[in-house]
């Protein structure tokens, strides 16, 4: 590998931290007399001794500035937010605090600054003092007396196990022991990010039971492993050195996403805020559906969602946080045809003219699988032809808009890109706004990877054009480094998402609260049960600012050019694009052996198609 990553010509900064702090410690006096709850505390000591093996950006091919990366100062935050979560008791809270320090929405503005303005970056102290009173005024699940909902406080086991998928930033499977609880013997199964989400899991199956010529979802099991014992059995439960062991042989053959050579997917590394987010929301483990149980988290959302409104000019626009970009592009596909018809969340499409979705032949592939979820069928989801570079072509949706008219079927979504999968490409919005306004289509922007070129006062102009999409997509997890999974659908239409989604479940959703039910925003939500990821991303843009962060944004574009140009001058490299417009390079690597060759379509052939 030495003829391909030669330290003269890249340079990459990269380091693994390792830290002494303790993640957490509550009050020995209150766990003195069960031994089990100190092993746990134990254990969460080690998790905190693990600090994640993150970079604030990938690879980068020239010295970062100082200025836009200030590693030391961000681990030591890490480690405030260890000594806090210790001094307030998260898991055991004292037979004298409250279950919340309840305050009305309007008094909780006040004491709590959520609005995310341009500021500079903040100081540690500012940035502490803004856990201590989101702690302060948070529900404190764990508590004996909070019982009115189905789920309480959070296992010290559950909370460690957390924090070391957060520090790993990547995604995690167990499926086996539960199939043998349920005497499923030769079953299968998925996590999901809820009940709902479970539920129409079970829905979709049942659908392509009945009919197999629907699109299957495709779920994998396992394959057996003899280094980590993986199965459930009903063993006694484990002593506390058998699960430190266990939580390092797990870190120990994960994927470190923060390593410099981590370069195969659209998301890398972790940012420290952001991680302290996360560990502060998997410790007061609270649903993100209701002011009266997340109260603080609810006006973060809020302002987070109207923030992000605000960058890419939906000034009267609602918006929500999901579980990835694929349930954000299938909500917006949900939400345009709830606005073709109402009806058809009643009775459904039966007996209609077909509904047909538009998107680019090099589009994301979750447009496939909304098309199949919601009913529509991949027969009846376009693929449009794209340019060289990887751009839907304008002419050629309103060609097969006007086809698929022709054929007594309904034009009814556009999904344009902001940033493709491979080629990173940006699709021209004004010119698909044009023909969508033409034909009265709903028109989404699936900008997952390339929206956060909206922080950079540079490169923004790559999404010229947002305010004439009704419907967004962006997911900070990808280029921001945010912890996943950290994704956010906008919309320009303020009462849409609660119209379309609404069940009404009256035993949540009460209207005669003490309180602005308007703050209730589950209703407008798929899911019941939420995780809260605003928070890291709030924390993130609060302490940091817009302006450091468009800073990084700035600095990822510019290692990209440097790459780009280092490749076009290196031997037996050759880019597929002469130049790219994102932070996707995208390049063949020629083997010796075929180098000099006359480039015959085979050369061709086999050049696009083996690997080395």
């Amino acid at each position: 590998m030495t003829d391909v990553y030669d330290s003269n010509d890249f340079h990459a900064e990269t380091h693994l931290f390792i830290s002494s702090s303790v993640l957490f410690d509550i009050d020995k006096k209150s766990t003195a007399e069960s031994t089990s709850a100190a092993s746990s505390e134990a254990l969460l000591e080690f998790c905190g001794s693990l600090r994640p093996f993150s970079l604030a950006a990938t690879s980068p091919c020239f010295p970062v500035p100082k200025t836009i990366f200030n590693m030391a100062e961000d681990w030591a935050f890490l480690e405030r937010v260890h000594r806090i979560l210790s001094e307030e008791s998260i898991l055991g809270p004292a037979s004298d605090t409250r279950v919340v320090d309840f305050k009305y929405p309007d008094e909780l503005l006040k004491i709590i600054d959520v609005s995310l303005g341009t500021q500079v970056p903040r100081t540690l102290d500012e940035a502490e003092e803004i856990c201590r009173l989101i702690l302060k005024y948070s529900v404190k699940t764990g508590h004996r007396f909070f019982c009115n909902q189905l789920f309480s406080g959070c296992d010290p086991y559950g909370i460690a196990g957390a924090w070391i998928t957060d520090a790993l930033n990547t995604k995690d499977s167990v499926i086996k022991k539960c199939l043998e609880l349920f005497n499923f013997p030769d079953g299968d199964g998925i996590f999901s990010p809820g009940g709902s989400m479970s539920n129409m899991y079970a829905m979709v199956l049942a659908r392509f039971k009945v009919n197999p010529q629907y699109k299957s979802t495709g779920m994998f099991g396992s394959p057996p492993l003899k280094i980590i014992d993986v199965s459930l059995g009903t063993q006694v439960p484990r002593t506390l050195d058998e699960a430190e062991e266990i939580c390092r042989l797990i870190l120990k053959y994960s994927v470190k996403t923060g390593h410099r050579f981590f370069c195969n997917q659209l998301f890398s590394g972790c940012d420290p805020y952001g991680i302290a987010g996360a560990w502060i929301t998997d410790a007061l483990n609270t649903s993100q559906y209701t002011f009266e149980v997340a109260p603080v988290f609810t006006l973060i959302e809020d302002s987070v969602i109207k923030k992000c409104l605000e960058l890419f000019n939906f000034p009267d626009g609602d918006g929500i946080f999901s579980p990835g970009g694929s349930m954000s592009n299938m909500y917006a596909m949900v939400l345009a045809r709830f606005k073709v018809n109402p009806q058809y969340k009643s009775t459904g499409m039966f007996g209609s003219p077909p509904l047909v979705a538009f998107t680019s032949q090099d589009a994301h592939y979750s447009l496939k699988k909304a098309s199949h979820w919601m009913g529509i069928g991949l027969d009846n989801l376009v693929q449009v032809r794209t340019d060289n570079r990887g751009r839907m072509c304008p002419d050629a949706l309103r060609e097969a808009i006007e086809r698929v008219k022709s054929e007594g079927r309904r034009p009814f979504f556009v999904n344009a890109t902001a940033g493709t999968t491979v080629l990173g490409a940006f699709d021209d919005i004004h010119k698909l706004a044009d023909v969508c306004e033409e034909a009265g289509i709903w028109l989404h922007l699936d900008a997952c990877l390339g929206g956060t070129a909206i922080l950079s006062e540079r490169f923004k102009g790559l999404l010229r054009g947002t305010e004439r999409v009704q419907s967004l997509a962006w997911n900070p997890h990808k280029t921001l480094g945010a912890p996943l999974q950290c994704s956010i659908l906008l919309i320009q239409e303020k009462q849409l998402l609660h119209k379309c989604n609404c069940a009404n479940a009256d035993y949540l959703f009460q209207q005669d609260k003490f309180y602005d039910i308007s703050y209730d925003t589950g209703d407008k939500s798929f899911q019941c049960g939420r995780k809260v990821d605003s928070f890291k991303f709030w924390l993130m843009l609060k302490v940091r600012g817009t302006k450091n962060l468009g800073e990084r944004v700035d600095n990822a574009l510019e290692m990209s050019s440097y790459l780009t140009e280092k490749l076009k001058h290196r031997q037996g490299f050759r880019l597929v694009l002469d130049e790219f417009e994102y932070t996707n390079i995208c390049f063949w690597y020629i083997p010796q052996a075929m180098r000099g060759q006359e480039e015959t379509p085979d050369w061709l052939h086999l050049k696009s198609r083996k690997r080395w």
